[in-house]
């Protein structure tokens, strides 16, 4: 991002004075009958490379468990890093 987007670069934040020009506080509106909301979100997508192959050779049991054990990993990781902000799973 550039220094005038009114981010931070590394971690995405407002910059200090410029949030409520660059992002204002959202609203909800009605559509079609559903409250709908506008929000800035960060989204995490990740390949386990090798991942198809490890499973083939293994029981669901077993990939269940290693997936488990990754995601739990991964959350802890994620929420250390996070500075406040929401996670949803």
């Amino acid at each position: 991002m550039s220094p005038t987007s009114g981010f931070c670069g590394e971690c995405g934040s407002p910059l200090a004075g410029q949030a409520a020009a660059v992002a204002p506080a959202p609203e909800a509106v009605q559509a079609h009958g559903a409250t709908v909301e506008r929000r800035v979100v960060s989204v995490l997508f990740a390949d386990l490379v090798g991942f198809t192959t490890l499973s083939e050779a293994r029981d669901s049991e077993e990939v269940r468990e290693l997936l488990s054990r990754y995601f739990e990993t991964a959350r802890t990781l994620i929420e250390r890093s996070r500075d406040g902000r929401e996670i949803h799973r």
